[in-house]
């Protein structure tokens, strides 16, 4: 009451005396014309909240992640108000019901105040939550060679009268965190660092700080610093020999772990000149897509020339860093593939391939750096890589240490035609009479492709009686070189046969000779006019010639199936002597003692 006239306020015990009933406030009255003036003012809200803080460091910026929970004690709540620093920026609010309304205001100087509408109002007695994810970029970011400095973000309820809060620092893994100066935090418990992980959850993370509070009153920094990269490389190298060109691939499988690598020194051999042209790509699943921005060639040293390749990110992970190197090829005996190493990395090993021709011969002599002999690689077994080989694979090594010698040189073979026919095979028959009259029959199974004829040739002094292709007798001329007979061959995978029959001259069989026969020459006349000799992969002869004629020996080609028969004087002699029988052998034995016995009695 404000300045009460002809009234007076009386206590309770009083009011119990005069049985005017319950109230908040009694007065007792003793002027009509009194005068009673009142101020009415809301109570003063009382609100808690409980506030969960995970800052995200990463490569591109800062994240910050903030869960609150609200509860209004005396009065409704309409609007939930936070302060942050002003170099924050809100990205989202997300609440359990509908979409949030929201609005950023200037507070202060650097503070910016973010306002909430709360819709249905907060009523007494009732919680409610949501999170509020605000992001930064610093002006030194992204972490490069020298340590950055940043302040925790301190975020304020000026609406709450008691928080209670945890606080959580994350960072990717090529960052490394220390905290500065750090007051009005304390480290929180084990179980409270667990509920900050599961905040994390879905961005595969874990704190590596975790603190408590129950005022919003805190200050310190965080130095964040680039962790040491850390590079093992492992190249493919494929070489080759052409004509007037000598070709080199080069594939190095990076393995790049720690802080990342943003840009990537290489040493090549000089003898590549500077016209190479890098290629970056992943090599894995989870790995980000990365350009080269730029790469510099400095000048050669002790046979090397170095290439620095800056990236537009930092890589971590496996990556294939390619290229290729064609020079042109001058009178040299001997060359040698071009080397690639990573003076960064831990590990330089690789393979070699050195491909080839079927057309050449390549012939090489491999050291490893301490002079032995560098470990062979079966083709097989060569690692597998962007590139695919163009030409056979003639030779693969294995090297642990860089430096090693590989000497490499080809020597072309001389071209030849390649047959437009090839023969399956010949029979041939022949039959040779007691007056010395011999007859053949010759049977060729071929395949011919782009052929105009054949050209048999004949014994000396033969007679050619008849000419079949395929069962069909054609019309055959005489060459010097033999006889043509024409060919009608469309199918080239068609197996055609050739019938010949015809007789030579042969000597009588009633005194000791040789029988002389010689299997007819057959060769192939291409479509452009030349002559290409028919090879014939099986050829056999079947001999008939009368029973009293005896063969003692061949040796000539044709080996005989069956044992020939000796003539001479010894094997006559011996063939002559034979022994007998078992049971003959007992007779003749009884006979023998019973004539010893006769013997003696006389």
């Amino acid at each position: 009451a404000i300045d009460p006239v002809g009234v007076r306020a009386i206590t309770a015990e009083e009011a119990k005396l005069l049985a005017v009933g319950s109230a908040n406030l009694q007065y007792q009255i003793w002027e009509e014309d009194f005068l009673l003036q009142f101020v009415v003012d809301l109570k003063e809200q009382q609100v808690q909240a409980a506030m969960t803080n995970v800052l995200d460091i990463t490569s591109q910026g800062l994240d910050l992640y903030t869960t609150l929970n609200l509860q209004s004690r005396l009065t409704p709540l309409f609007d939930a108000r936070l302060r942050f620093p002003a170099d924050w920026q809100i990205a989202e609010v997300v609440g359990s019901g509908p979409p949030l309304l929201w609005e950023v205001l200037p507070s202060e100087a650097g503070v910016n105040e973010l306002r909430i509408t709360l819709d249905p109002p907060l009523n007494p007695g009732e919680n409610r939550g949501m999170t509020i994810i605000a992001r930064a970029q610093p002006e030194a970011w992204p972490v490069e060679a020298e340590a950055v400095r940043i302040s925790i973000p301190d975020i304020r309820l000026p609406q709450a009268a008691m928080v209670e809060a945890l606080y959580g620092i994350a960072a990717d893994d090529d960052l490394s965190v220390v905290g500065v100066d750090i007051t009005g935090l304390d480290p929180a418990r084990q179980t409270d660092v667990n509920l900050l992980n599961t905040k994390l959850q879905n961005l595969g993370k874990t704190v590596e700080f975790g603190y408590t509070y129950q005022d919003s009153v805190f200050s310190g920094q965080l130095e964040v610093t680039r962790k040491p990269a850390t590079i093992s490389a492992e190249t493919l190298t494929f070489f080759r020999l052409d004509k007037e060109t000598v070709f080199t691939r080069l594939e190095a499988t990076l393995n790049v772990t720690g802080g990342g690598m943003r840009e990537i020194l290489v040493e090549i051999s000089e003898s590549v000149g500077e016209n190479l042209r890098f290629t970056l790509i992943p090599w894995g699943q989870a790995n980000l897509p990365v350009k080269i921005v730029e790469q510099a060639a400095s000048d050669p040293q002790d046979g090397k020339r170095s290439w620095t390749l800056k990236l537009d990110q930092y890589i971590k992970g496996t990556y294939l860093l390619a290229t290729e190197s064609q020079v042109p090829r001058v009178p040299a005996e001997q060359y040698s593939p071009v080397q690639l190493t990573i003076p960064a990395s831990d590990m330089n090993s690789g393979y070699i391939a050195i491909e080839g021709s079927p057309e050449e011969h390549v012939k090489f002599t491999a050291k490893s750096v301490d002079g032995t002999s560098l470990p062979v690689v079966d083709p097989v077994d060569f690692p597998q890589g962007q590139y695919r080989p163009q030409q056979r694979m003639v030779a693969g090594f294995r090297y642990v240490h860089p430096g090693w010698q590989l000497m490499v040189s080809n020597e072309q073979f001389d071209r030849g035609a390649v047959p437009s026919a090839i023969g399956h095979s010949l029979l041939l028959s022949s039959v040779i009479g007691e007056a010395g009259q011999f007859q053949h029959e010759s049977a060729l199974q071929f395949t011919a492709y782009g052929a105009q004829s054949l050209i048999v040739g004949l014994p000396q002094d033969a007679v050619l009686w008849s000419t079949l292709i395929d069962g069909q007798p054609v019309e055959v001329r005489q060459l010097s070189s033999g006889v043509s007979v024409p060919l009608n061959t469309a199918q080239a995978d068609q197996v055609h046969s050739l019938k010949l029959l015809y007789s030579t001259p042969a000597p009588e069989l009633t005194n000791v000779g040789e029988l002389k026969i010689t299997p007819p020459i057959v060769s192939v006349l291409d479509g452009t006019g030349e002559e290409q000799p028919l090879e014939v992969l099986k050829q056999s002869w079947n001999l008939h010639y009368p029973e009293e004629t005896l063969l003692v020996s061949s040796p000539g080609l044709f080996q005989p199936t069956n044992t020939l028969t000796n003539n001479s004087f010894l094997s006559r002699l011996f063939g002559d002597v034979k022994l007998p029988s078992t049971g003959a052998l007992w007779n003749r034995f009884v006979v023998l003692i019973i004539s010893a016995g006769g013997l003696l009695l006389l």
